[in-house]
């Protein structure tokens, strides 16, 4: 740890949004990462540019709307899948990487006192919810980050020196369960773009899929 005005141990923590960290920022955290610092890097991820206007980010997910991928006749919203941050990270080979979602109070606590206690740069993504960039009702903070989880929108993993482990989730939901919340995929649930639905359901579970593959290889490692 640092030795800072005589502090023997200074825990050194940097919070950023989802555009400071996978756009504008990303530069300047490739470089700490690179260089080894000890310190815990947060992403609340809230999959835009919530606080100047909803803008689109690449953390944005495939036809999500927002100010910057309207959806009309041309186009539906954002036109490309999000950016594997965690992953574009952990090749960084830095010891520790994880996710979370804000429904989960108690693994968010647990993996940041695990992150601190390592000695090198740890980085943790959060999935944030945001109100108006979501367009959800002030009381579905919790479901929505729950219902993330739960069809396999946003899997929960970590990455430790390397080797993943993965939260697991049976049974998954589909993903309009977790879309009917929010005012943003509304257009993903009209009859005529059944099939951009279909095409996020098969890429959630391809996804999931992959991840699993990435856990079991790592345990039989």
């Amino acid at each position: 740890a640092l030795n800072i005005e005589g502090k023997k141990e200074v825990n050194v923590i940097a919070i950023a949004g989802d555009g400071g960290t996978y756009d504008i920022g990303f530069q300047a955290l490739s470089g700490a990462l690179e260089r080894g610092h000890k310190l815990l890097y947060v992403c609340l991820n809230n999959e835009a540019y919530e606080n100047t206007g909803i803008q689109r980010s690449s953390a944005t997910e495939k036809y999500t709307w927002t100010t910057t991928t309207p959806v009309g006749k041309i186009q539906k919203g954002k036109d490309s899948y999000r950016k594997p941050m965690p992953f574009i990270v952990a090749a960084h080979n830095i010891p520790y990487v994880a996710t979370a979602s804000l429904h989960n109070l108690i693994d968010i606590k647990l993996k940041i006192k695990k992150a601190i206690a390592i000695n090198g740069p740890t980085y943790i993504e959060i999935l944030c919810p945001c109100i108006p960039g979501w367009q959800i009702d002030s009381d579905m903070t919790y479901d929505s980050s729950f219902l993330a989880f739960r069809t396999n929108i946003w899997p929960i993993y970590e990455i430790i020196d390397g080797k993943m482990t993965l939260t697991k989730n049976s049974n998954p939901l589909e993903i309009k369960e977790y879309f009917k919340l929010q005012g943003r995929y509304s257009h993903l649930l009209l009859p005529e773009n059944k099939k951009l639905l279909d095409e996020l359901q098969s890429h959630a579970e391809a996804e999931y899929k992959r991840l699993e593959k990435i856990a079991l290889a790592n345990e039989k490692a």
